[in-house]
């Protein structure tokens, strides 16, 4: 089985500081979830430029914590430009919310929060 996640790249950006790791793990608990119930709701209502804009906001923390849903990522923002239709964003957004949720109920058992 594939990683769900990893922090190596969290542990560089915060040179090994434990507290810095803890804040930036507290910050993604917080955001993405929150994130992630907006993006949802505007592919649903096929508000296409808010779901670019969640899709692009919620990127770096995804690349972050390498939880492997950039190409689905791009193509909610691909979604923007007429490339893909709702149905396509929809299957995009499946992925994302099962892989992220994966992630995230990793993370809070990891970090116990």
């Amino acid at each position: 089985m594939d990683q769900v996640y990893t922090l190596d790249k969290v542990v560089e950006l915060a040179e090994g500081d434990k507290d810095f790791i803890n804040e930036l793990v507290s910050a993604f608990l917080e955001e993405i979830p929150k994130d992630l119930r907006y993006l949802e709701g505007s592919v649903k209502a096929g508000k296409i430029k808010v779901a670019y804009q969640y899709a692009h906001k919620m990127k770096p923390s995804f690349q972050m914590f390498s939880i492997d849903v950039l190409d689905e990522i791009k193509l909610l923002e691909s979604w923007s430009e007429e490339a893909i239709n709702q149905d396509q964003a929809m299957e995009a957004l499946a992925v994302i919310l099962e892989k992220s949720s994966s992630a995230i109920n990793l993370i809070k058992k990891d970090f116990k929060k």
